[in-house]
Parts: structure tokens; C-alpha cells; sequence
């Protein structure tokens, strides 16, 4: 997870990150399922940005094996603490900075960024490293809140930044996709998940290109 000068913000978040999306809780079961049904047994995935292992812990038992690395350590331990329960031991969680990944080029089938984009120091240089990591047929599956898709979202995102939740940028449904747009990709799927914020789901695969 590539936050930069935001690595103690989220040492400091890892304790209560639980509980802060507890709200969305039925979005991301939505997104669990929506993953599941795009993942092969035979896959091998990384997580970027994994937090506390939900997702990954969540989607091992459909897949062949997980990297997930986040750059906070205590994200990483809580991760590790939570992998504990799980019956499922087939996810590595590591600390990494996503724009700086340490994995092989052509590595994986699929690639997650769950519900990061907004907190990226640098978003481009992270969808980069996605790219370079993806196997040539790989698929990105990128989901992302849209903060500033409708009032009751607009107001969510402004009482976060007010208890110190660091955002880098805020989206609706259009500047998302927008944004992914520009990387020279094709969208293989894409819906937006229904909550108490927006929850925008794409899945796409990268135009061929030398790494």
C-alpha cells in the first residue's frame, strides 16, 4: 500500500480499521462474492493495499495461492493475527510499498486494489507495477468507494477527514472509470455496488505492451 508519508496513519488505523468499515460490511461481502466469481482455483493473486487481510482471508479457499502486501506493519499483524482463524493458510501477507513491488514481471493471474485508489500517494506509478506483475492475459480487479457519488457519500468522506482518515482524491462513478481509462486497458466487466457509499467494481485487462 504506496502511502508514503501516510505509513503512521495507518499504523495508527490498523486497530480500528474493523470497526470503521463496519457500515459497509454487506459492500464488501457483495465484493467478495463478486471476486470469487471471476477467480479460478488454479490462480495465483496478489492483494495491493490489503489492510487486514479481508479480502484475501475472504477469496483464498477459490484460489491456488495469495501475496498481499500492505506498507503498514501493524495492517500487516493485524492481517497475520486474523489469518490465525482462518481454515484456509494459502495467503502470504509481506510489507511492501506498491509502487515499488519486489515480485517478478508476468507473476500472477490476478491482481486485486481493493478500495485504495483514494488513499494512493501515487496511483499511476501503482496501476504501473500492476501492469508489469500481471501475466500478458492477467486481470486487474480494481474496486473503489465513490465518496462523492451522492450527498449522504459526500458527507461520509468529509466526517473522515475530520477524525484524520488521510484521502488523496474522491470519486464518482464517472471519474473513476475516467481515470482507470487513461492506461490503456479494456474493461471486462464492470457494475457498481449499492451501500451506505457506492462501491464502483471493474475488472480489466491491460492492452499488450513491452515491460
Amino acid at each position: 500500500m504506496s502511502y508514503d508519508d501516510n505509513v503512521h496513519i495507518w499504523n495508527k488505523w490498523a486497530g480500528v480499521y474493523s470497526k470503521l468499515i463496519f457500515p459497509a460490511e454487506s459492500s464488501y461481502a457483495d465484493l467478495t462474492l463478486n471476486i470469487i466469481k471471476s477467480i479460478e482455483y488454479t490462480d495465483k493473486i496478489l492483494e495491493v493495499a490489503t489492510g487486514t487481510g479481508m479480502v484475501s482471508l475472504s477469496i483464498s479457499p477459490y484460489c491456488k495461492s495469495i501475496d498481499a502486501i500492505d506498507n503498514s506493519t501493524s495492517m500487516i499483524q493485524a492481517a497475520r493475527h486474523n489469518m490465525d482463524f482462518a481454515k484456509f493458510q494459502n495467503v502470504n501477507f509481506s510489507i511492501s510499498n506498491a509502487d515499488s513491488l519486489s515480485f517478478k514481471n508476468d507473476a500472477y493471474d490476478v491482481v486485486i486494489l481493493s478500495n485504495a485508489l483514494h488513499v494512493l500517494k501515487n496511483p499511476d506509478a501503482v496501476i504501473k507495477e500492476i501492469r508489469r506483475v500481471l501475466k500478458p492475459d492477467g486481470k486487474l480487479i480494481i474496486a473503489n468507494f465513490l465518496h462523492s457519488e451522492n450527498l449522504r457519500s459526500r458527507m461520509i468522506i468529509k466526517s473522515l477527514n475530520l477524525i484524520g482518515y488521510p484521502v488523496e482524491r474522491v470519486f464518482n462513478e464517472s471519474t473513476y472509470h475516467n481515470y482507470l481509462s487513461q492506461f490503456d486497458l479494456n474493461f471486462v466487466r464492470r457494475t457498481v455496488i449499492e451501500g451506505i457509499v457506492p462501491l464502483a467494481y471493474s475488472e480489466v485487462k491491460f492492452n499488450a505492451f513491452p515491460k
